[in-house]
């Protein structure tokens, strides 16, 4: 099976940014710090462009965005999922209109009602991978947030405005809007600083490390990410603090492995362990209970982050294995898992397991299946499947393609 046009893979737009450039293979590969054989395969279509940080380097040896190079946002066939994509600019406007300095502009609500609407957010992203229901609710709650800011109620708001603009920064990410996360982490490190909570610091400085992954800018963003380290591990005993400790440990981690500090990384990894035999599975909830920013930390999301690291650290072989060993419904997340099968799904298809790799796809899509759409590393692996996977498989790779906005024949 080929993809047909107008469907550019990722080598496609390779070979026109560099041509446009006058360079050859070698010389643009050496700018991205890859081999050229690497730069060759992902050009002719031989090579999925699902690896992350062979990603962020080629776009940044290109000179530009991520967006561009993957083609964010990807156009999905089914309506709901072009649906959920169109309500990001809303969710980009509010973030904008909603500066702490500025005026708000609407109306304040009683602060239950957005006590219970933010809660809502976290359980429409995490219990229902709900984008649309995001995307038509928190355009509102930010506003309204933004004008509680500046009333008796200020410090619940900036606590409940750091929640919503956490998830404002998951649902833009998730709808491959990467860029926009950065503004939302912004928003988030503001509402933080002025409440001068040290939890919450450190969730911002987790977020804005999250954002600059997002952008490709894994050094920048392991650098964030490691500069809150040391404060974090002063507040273990505040309301969720060590669940924001260990998240940042697993951040910091994930950078270091992008930009090969593996053995630093490994020893963060370590730590997040230990962190989590302390917190068990936290789910929505800090460990004593209470509501806080949403981090699902515990073993399982170790597991996960570490997965993640070794399917886009070249080491694919450890992915499965360590996949094989994890069980995913441990974590309430449903979005989270969904997360998990998509990275094992492309893991199993570098290692040749190209059945497999289609069973996890579709496992992620039936969990998150606006994240799996919106995905363009879904899309690549789901290319490379519709070229170098099993006939036996066609009807129902033919069926995926599909429903991720990709024609193949």
């Amino acid at each position: 099976m080929r993809i047909k046009a107008p469907d550019l893979r990722v080598g496609d737009v390779m070979r026109m940014r560099r041509k446009v450039r006058g360079w050859s293979i070698r010389q643009a590969a050496d700018r991205a710090g890859v081999s050229h054989t690497t730069w060759s395969r992902i050009e002719r279509g031989e090579r999925s462009a699902d690896n992350r940080f062979i990603i962020a380097e080629i776009a940044r040896a290109l000179e530009i965005p991520i967006a561009e190079l993957t083609g964010q946002p990807a156009q999905p066939s089914d309506p709901l999922t072009a649906r959920a994509q169109g309500y990001s600019q809303a969710i980009v406007q509010a973030l904008v209109e909603t500066d702490l300095d500025d005026d708000p502009v609407t109306s304040i609500s009683p602060i239950d009602h957005l006590r219970a609407e933010t809660e809502l957010l976290i359980n429409l992203f995490h219990d229902k991978c709900d984008y649309i229901g995001l995307g038509q609710r928190l355009p509102g709650v930010l506003r309204a947030l933004h004008a509680m800011a500046n009333s008796n109620d200020r410090e619940e708001a900036l606590r409940l405005t750091v929640r919503a603009t956490h998830m404002a920064l998951l649902t833009l990410r998730s709808i491959g809007r990467p860029a926009e996360t950065w503004l939302a982490a912004e928003r988030c490190r503001r509402a933080a600083e002025q409440l001068e909570d040290p939890v919450l610091l450190t969730i911002a400085g987790h977020d804005r490390a999250y954002a600059a992954f997002a952008c490709g800018t894994y050094a920048r963003g392991a650098t964030l990410a490691a500069n809150h380290l040391a404060e974090a591990g002063n507040h273990l005993d505040s309301l969720g603090g060590y669940e924001a400790y260990g998240q940042l440990l697993l951040t910091t981690a994930y950078g270091y492995i992008a930009v090969g500090r593996s053995e630093d990384s490994e020893e963060l990894i370590r730590e997040a362990e230990r962190v989590a035999k302390l917190t068990g599975e936290t789910g929505l909830r800090s460990r004593t209970g209470e509501l806080v920013v949403p981090l699902h930390f515990g073993p399982t999301n170790v597991k996960f982050w570490r997965i993640s690291a070794y399917a886009d650290g070249e080491q694919e072989h450890r992915a499965v294995r360590l996949a094989l060993e994890t069980t995913p419904d441990a974590i309430q997340s449903m979005n989270w898992k969904g997360g998990f099968y998509q990275d094992l799904g492309k893991a199993m298809a570098r290692v040749g397991r190209s059945s497999d790799s289609l069973m996890m796809l579709l496992s992620a899509e039936r969990i998150a299946p606006l994240r799996t759409r919106s995905s363009p590393i879904v899309r690549e692996t789901a290319r490379s499947l519709a070229e170098h996977g099993k006939f036996s498989d066609r009807r129902r790779i033919l069926a995926l393609c599909e429903r991720l906005g990709l024609s193949v024949e």
